[in-house]
């Protein structure tokens, strides 16, 4: 555990600026659907830390939670148990982690249209909340182990989605969101809590810390902290234009 905290606040001191939102994107591709919601990060006046594409091995979330138990739909086991995937598999994963001075915003980003209200679309769109909601569960969980205190905050938006598209019974969850929300975005995490303060030292925050470790850390559990890898991070996201000069994207 503390290997990955040490990783996170190298990371922090090295590469992350004191002023303004941070982006840590490790991955060389974002998926269309998330383009846009990243568009719209871009457009932050305040500070926050948001690791995309966020994904952990079964591995590295047992250091925090080593007794977790099983949740797949795929286990053949009807009795509760603890988990049983191998060390390497995925465990838990979510589009956007956004990191604020006292909460995290979890956010799971679905492609879905919705064209009709027929029973295999409702069935459809049913079974993605579902899927989101689990990811989404399985994030908090961990963010409560590493800092119980910390408020947590859950959504699923649903970028090519209006809210007026939908049947009366998905417009009461407030954990969803529509893609005329993405223009408020700002907003909703303004109602979660407090930024990030200007004047804050990141690598000394130990949550925030192990967040970036643990984001940092492959599949293989190999963390690779050469010039290419973060040359890698900066070209992926040239795609995005930053207009504001107050987002610094790795």
């Amino acid at each position: 555990m503390e290997h990955i905290t040490k990783i996170g606040r190298q990371f922090l001191k090295e590469y992350c600026q004191l002023n303004g939102t941070t982006i840590i994107n490790k991955s060389k591709f974002i998926q269309t659907e998330e383009e846009k919601l990243v568009s719209y990060f871009l457009r932050l006046t305040k500070r926050y830390v948001i690791l995309p594409n966020f994904e952990l091995t079964h591995e590295n979330y047992c250091y925090f939670l080593p007794q977790h138990r099983c949740d797949s739909h795929k286990c053949k086991l009807q009795t509760d148990h603890i988990c049983h995937k191998k060390k390497r598999e995925t465990e838990g994963e979510c589009d956007f982690l956004v990191i604020g001075d006292d909460f995290v915003v979890i956010l799971e980003v679905k492609g879905l249209c919705f064209q009709n209200t027929e029973e295999n679309e409702i069935v459809r769109l049913e079974g993605c909340l579902k899927r989101a909601q689990v990811q989404r569960s399985r994030m908090k969980n961990l963010i409560k182990s590493i800092s119980p205190k910390c408020n947590v905050y859950e959504y699923t938006l649903l970028p090519q989605i209006s809210r007026d598209d939908l049947p009366i019974n998905f417009k009461t969850d407030d954990t969803v969101l529509f893609k005329e929300n993405l223009e408020s975005i700002e907003t909703i995490l303004n109602d979660c809590g407090e930024p990030i303060q200007a004047s804050k030292d990141i690598a000394e925050d130990r949550f925030l810390c192990s967040l970036v470790g643990l984001h940092s850390i492959n599949q293989r559990g190999k963390w690779d902290f050469s010039s290419q890898r973060i040359r890698s991070c900066g070209t992926t996201a040239q795609q995005f234009k930053n207009n504001s000069g107050n987002i610094h994207v790795i």
